[in-house]
């Protein structure tokens, strides 16, 4: 049986029951270690860090304590896992596959999330025939769940101790230069075979719980974190899917870590139609000064480091105001309840406004004409709404089908200086509208058709 070591925070009791239900469900058995907990520190414990928090503090010198054990123990190898794991299918069958497969020497193996930095047409040439990969100089894997072998524990105790400038980075990077620097043999088992994406949070069960009390358990210990992050989202830092596709993506991460985060108010027109469900989130500028270990972020910061793969449900964070509601019966025919739409952004060179208002006047979406007229002839008898960012061109789809549906909206981007109040109000009632249809069919690349269908996770298909 292969010993297992469970990191923990022994405040968060609930975590440690779930972490002992999936062991009792598998007959495993493992040692908590918790010596080392935020409120446990030493100022002596601490002198070896910089410009680290306490959590991050102590989970590294509890990993640490790990390889001390298994030394001690003197195992072989062992696994380790970070109290907010939870086993994927067939978890222990598949780990002694996985080490079977293993070379004598290896001295790693990440089963647990991370980042799978290797060359395309090589993971996909081998995918589903081999389960063990060995890990590129940039992977980065996080240490929620790993096994080592004792000879590496060995050699980072002895550079640990050895350190003589201070660790400013958490675990799982020091771990990745160590690795990288001797030159061990460290595998990423694919499939994962653990996950802490499913369980976020500080104290519930995941098993139990809805995704709605997952954010009301964040909520309710927003207080107790240290880390502050301020979302700044104003005009210029793009539309309607920007704002929210950038703030679910933080917001995971917020949860993830136990980090606070706000939302500053920039009394913008999307603030006022689409609104937080949780009204601490939002914090006025003149608070921000006051707050400590604060840091600000735009979406700007992540265009190249996000993705769309939210656990949680946008609309159980945002909503829409009445106002929105109550336009879309002025911009929406009342006698049509079942129907699909049609999305098409043109891009900001087709935007009808003044060039001097547009940041990116060569941008241009790439989309087939010939597969739109297509779809819409073979769906001759489905009502299509159809939403563009050009009314000319929206008007010149209407001339040609019957059955498409639009809006008489005053189009503008909501990035834009320039654009209206009842523009941002339209564009906002339209992006309600593509929401709550049957399936959204995008003619060409936008966050805006994207977020709109995972708003009420309704089908997205691309033409």
């Amino acid at each position: 049986m292969i010993k297992i070591f469970i990191i923990h925070y022994d405040k968060l009791v609930t975590r440690k029951n779930n972490a002992l239900k999936q062991l009792n469900d598998r007959n495993l058995k493992a040692e908590f270690i918790s010596n080392y907990g935020k409120d446990k520190l030493t100022l002596n414990d601490k002198t070896k860090f910089i410009n680290l928090s306490d959590n991050k503090i102590s989970c590294f010198l509890h990993h640490i304590e790990c390889y001390k054990k298994i030394v001690e123990y003197d195992c072989d190898y062992a696994l380790i896992l970070e109290d907010d794991f939870m086993f994927l299918d067939k978890f222990y069958i598949k780990l002694k596959k996985y080490i079977h497969n293993l070379p004598n020497d290896w001295t790693f193996l990440y089963i647990g999330d991370g980042e799978l930095i290797f060359p395309k047409n090589i993971f996909n040439k081998f995918k589903g025939l081999v389960n063990i990969f060995r890990k590129h100089d940039n992977s980065l894997k996080y240490t929620n769940c790993y096994l080592i072998k004792n000879t590496a524990c060995k050699k980072i105790i002895k550079q640990f101790n050895n350190e003589k400038e201070q660790i400013n980075i958490q675990i799982e990077r020091y771990l990745n230069i160590f690795i990288n620097k001797n030159k061990l043999k460290a595998f990423f088992g694919e499939p994962k075979l653990a996950s802490s994406k499913l369980n976020l949070f500080n104290d519930f069960n995941i098993l139990n719980e809805t995704f709605n009390s997952i954010i009301n358990n964040y909520i309710n210990n927003y207080e107790l974190f240290e880390e502050t992050i301020v979302y700044d989202f104003n005009i210029g830092s793009g539309g309607i899917g920007d704002c929210i596709k950038f703030f679910m993506f933080i917001f995971e991460l917020c949860m993830k870590n136990n980090i606070k985060l706000y939302y500053k108010k920039n009394n913008i027109e999307i603030e006022k139609y689409i609104k937080l469900k949780y009204d601490k989130l939002y914090i006025d500028a003149d608070k921000i000064e006051q707050l400590n270990n604060v840091k600000i972020v735009s979406p700007i910061m992540y265009y190249h480091n996000y993705n769309y793969d939210y656990i949680i449900n946008i609309k159980d964070v945002f909503y829409f105001t009445d106002e929105v509601k109550l336009n879309s019966k002025y911009l929406f025919p009342l006698n049509i309840t079942n129907y699909i739409s049609m999305h098409l952004r043109l891009g900001d060179k087709y935007l009808e406004t003044d060039d001097k208002f547009v940041c990116c006047t060569g941008d241009s979406r790439i989309f087939s004409e010939e597969n739109m007229y297509k779809f819409i002839e073979e769906n001759y008898n489905k009502n299509i709404f159809f939403c563009c960012d050009n009314n000319n061109y929206k008007l010149k789809i209407k001339k040609k089908y019957n059955n498409i549906i639009i809006t008489n909206c005053e189009i503008g981007h909501s990035s834009l200086s320039n654009t209206t109040k009842k523009q941002v109000l339209d564009g906002i009632t339209e992006f309600y509208i593509l929401s709550n249809s049957e399936i959204i069919y995008a003619c060409s690349s936008s966050g805006y058709s994207i977020i709109a269908s995972k708003f009420n996770n309704i089908p997205l298909i691309n033409l």
